[in-house]
């Protein structure tokens, strides 16, 4: 048997692999490769396994013993954070009562700014020729962008969930920044929770107690065309700052400041004005949408339930697949995400399970599936 997760950080910083810590640092060697792999024993060959795979260095580039690519400009490292906090803060927040927590979470410095990048791809609007794909993902943290790129990069606008910056559980990237780069889109970032603790029980094992450099989670919109008026719609922190065990924080391994939230914007597609949005469990604030969408044509997807999308005057197509749990074996039991819109859908939705299938390989890259739309404008 090969040592256990929280065991095998020394292991792996010491001499396994030479990753580099641009995409494949300890958390992403341990969880990412072990996954891939579909192994136990985290003793890798690593000489076999660099046979197999470029991997990613620090210079942004893989290699492949002949060649080197570049696949990242300088830039998409480069970014200043919205919310700026500290490990002493965060462990502060950590240690307040349950009462204070939405009183912390309207002091938090920038709670509603949107961190938008209109220079990643340089379209003013899209033009589509009648038509625009969206595609909607759960993204689990986006710890896998690199490898999810592969599955949305047909689209022209990708509305995310769960995606985080300078979190351990998932190498302390800025997972959606990558993401757009990777795909050549602009993104609009919005903060949905400020994390206390290092995720659930499992995120916890695997990070072995490491700090988060920003301990941010939030939702995002990445667009081939400029992205306009960003604005977030926010339900209270409730039961998310809670020490006791509850439904929403882990079974008690989680402790947020910030609240379920909506990220929406405006693009332009063939000269039209069209809302898009991209919502994660919201609750309340559909009449604050409504007002927001306006007579314009609208998109909004996310891990969100079809109702709350009626509200907003949005209609769902007919589901075709569950969406959760999914996996590489399956759809799950239930419709976790759902596309909405006051636009006709051109051909029946697209769901595909979160699996990049590669070298007889396959890795589970959330636990929600990708559901692909087109839409008629």
């Amino acid at each position: 048997m090969g040592p256990k997760p929280e065991l095998a950080t020394a292991r792996y910083k010491a001499n396994l692999c030479t990753m580099g810590t641009f995409n494949h640092n300890e958390m992403r060697q341990i969880g990412g490769v072990t996954r891939f792999l579909n192994v136990t024993n985290l003793g890798v060959d690593c000489a076999r396994l660099s046979k197999m795979f470029p991997f990613v260095y620090d210079d942004h580039s893989i290699r492949n013993g002949k060649s080197t690519h570049f696949i990242f400009p300088p830039k998409a490292s480069d970014f200043t954070v919205t919310t700026n906090t500290s490990i002493a803060q965060r462990l502060e927040w950590f240690n307040k009562e349950e009462s204070t927590g939405q009183a912390l979470t309207d002091k938090l410095p920038g709670l509603n700014e949107i961190e938008v990048d209109n220079t990643i791809s340089n379209q003013e609007e899209c033009r589509k020729d009648g038509t625009i794909k969206v595609a909607t993902f759960n993204a689990g943290r986006g710890t896998f962008w690199l490898e999810a790129a592969n599955l949305l990069r047909e689209a022209d606008l990708v509305i995310l969930n769960e995606m985080d910056i300078g979190m351990a559980r998932s190498g302390q990237q800025h997972t959606t920044r990558h993401l757009a780069h990777m795909l050549g889109m602009n993104y609009a970032w919005g903060l949905e929770f400020v994390e206390l603790t290092g995720g659930d029980a499992e995120e916890q094992q695997r990070t072995n107690g490491q700090d988060n450099f920003y301990g941010l989670h939030g939702n995002a919109l990445l667009s081939r065309c400029k992205i306009l008026d960003p604005v977030i719609f926010r339900d209270k922190v409730g039961m998310y700052f809670a020490d006791n065990k509850n439904w929403v924080n882990a079974g008690g391994f989680e402790k947020r400041l910030g609240g379920r939230m909506g990220l929406y914007a405006r693009i332009k597609i063939d000269g039209e004005t069209v809302a898009v949005g991209s919502t994660h469990k919201l609750r309340e604030n559909a009449e604050d949408i409504v007002r927001f969408i306006g007579p314009s044509k609208a998109i909004s997807a996310g891990d969100q339930d079809a109702q709350f999308c009626n509200r907003t005057g949005l209609t769902v197509g007919k589901p075709s697949q569950n969406t959760w749990p999914a996996s590489c074996t399956g759809f799950g039991r239930a419709r976790g995400d759902n596309v909405c819109s006051n636009l006709k859908p051109q051909e029946i939705e697209k769901v595909s399970k979160p699996c990049l299938k590669a070298f007889g390989l396959g890795a589970e890259l959330s636990d929600h599936a990708v559901i692909q739309v087109t839409l008629q404008l």
